[in-house]
């Protein structure tokens, strides 16, 4: 598969690790975005409804929060998963450093098929209700869902780059989980 030359190997993981955070930093677009509009659908909807701006109310931003928080959750949980910001209990420490190796990779093996299992009944759940349309937006439901596979998705093929090419997840040990991150 590889050539002979020396540098053919380091030159595709480069390519492999470069666009791999392209494509991070694109979900981390869409995520950032989508939480933008749901903030100013969400206050749109309070000033219509409680302050009285135009008469009536944004019927439809209930469901769109909905929606957005679906997405919202499943793609920042691929950026959480790059960063090393999921909730994890490290209790091997103790344990000789070959069997740590072992039982952590045993541990992504498992993460890795989860993972799969959610992206596939995700898909499963979002081609089933493809016929269902929301009431107040008009928009096959199945879309909605459809964060579910996608961000599932995202996160197994994380995981197998992780395991392949650990340098590519980043483990801050940072000062606190609740600092602000703006190393992006």
């Amino acid at each position: 598969m590889w050539s002979s030359r020396s540098g053919e190997v380091p030159r595709a993981r480069t390519r492999v690790a470069r666009c791999y955070l392209v494509c991070l930093r694109g979900v981390i677009a869409v995520v950032n975005a989508t939480l933008v509009a749901l903030i100013m659908v969400v206050l749109a909807a309070v000033a219509v409804r409680y302050l009285g701006v135009f008469a009536g109310s944004l019927h439809w931003a209930t469901e769109f929060g909905r929606f957005a928080i679906i997405w919202i959750v499943m793609l920042g949980s691929a950026v959480a998963l790059h960063k090393g910001a999921h909730v994890a209990i490290d209790f091997i420490d103790w344990l000789p450093q070959r069997t740590q190796r072992t039982v952590r990779s045993l541990g992504s093996l498992m993460s890795v098929a989860f993972l799969a299992v959610l992206a596939w009944q995700g898909f499963k759940l979002s081609q089933a209700t493809l016929s269902q349309v929301s009431p107040a937006l008009g928009l096959p439901m199945g879309y909605s869902y459809l964060g579910i596979p996608v961000g599932a998705t995202i996160m197994t093929l994380q995981s197998v780059l992780f395991a392949v090419m650990p340098e590519l997840a980043r483990r801050d040990e940072g000062p606190s989980p609740a600092a602000p991150d703006t190393s992006f």
